[in-house]
């Protein structure tokens, strides 16, 4: 083989090489390029997961709020239902803070009444005594506008409370109002 022809097949394999190398180092930046894409997917799908969870919490923030408010409505509204009565060691003030804490359990019960009947609304007047040790020894309907099931779930829920101690070591005799209606 004369030089000449070694030198062209050196270039030959030269060119050969340069041509690999160029394609393997567009191979590198096509998967640097991709895993840059995924990376941005992931945190897309990061920040996506943080905002469905802070829209369920607003969501959680805004029926507490409207529980609250229906709450308080049935202490203060006398066309929706008659106030709280209140009779012994514990306050007014005191019985209606436990009950705002627990009023979603009673929404729990209207909300399974409602997907039986859609059309279901009213209330339910509990009436339950509370120990000097805050928990409720009675609880029972003393008046109610809805089914059977739903007045058996809001006293059954009011069974399982527990207040504040009493200061005077007394029971307390509670008649709490429960307006029941579409929101």
């Amino acid at each position: 083989m004369t030089i000449r022809a070694a030198f062209v097949g050196i270039a030959a394999a030269l060119t050969l090489s340069a041509c690999d190398f160029g394609s393997q180092a567009e191979a590198e930046r096509a998967k640097a390029e991709a895993e840059k894409a995924r990376a941005e997917a992931e945190k897309a799908r990061a920040e996506a997961e943080k905002a469905r969870a802070e829209a369920e919490k607003a969501r959680a923030d805004a029926e507490k709020v409207k529980a609250e408010a229906e709450a308080e409505k049935a202490d203060t509204d006398p066309s929706s239902a008659p106030a709280a009565m209140v009779e012994g060691g514990l306050g007014k003030e005191q019985i209606r803070t436990v009950v705002r804490g627990h009023i979603n359990e009673i929404r729990d019960c209207y909300n399974e009444g409602l997907s039986k009947n859609p059309e279901l609304g009213g209330r339910v007047v509990a009436s339950f005594k509370i120990e000097a040790d805050g928990k409720v020894s009675e609880s029972s309907s003393k008046e109610t506008s809805v089914d059977d099931e739903l007045t058996a779930c809001v006293v059954d829920a009011v069974k399982t409370w527990e207040f504040p101690e009493s200061s005077e070591g007394k029971s307390t005799v509670v008649t709490y109002p429960f307006v029941l209606s579409p929101g």
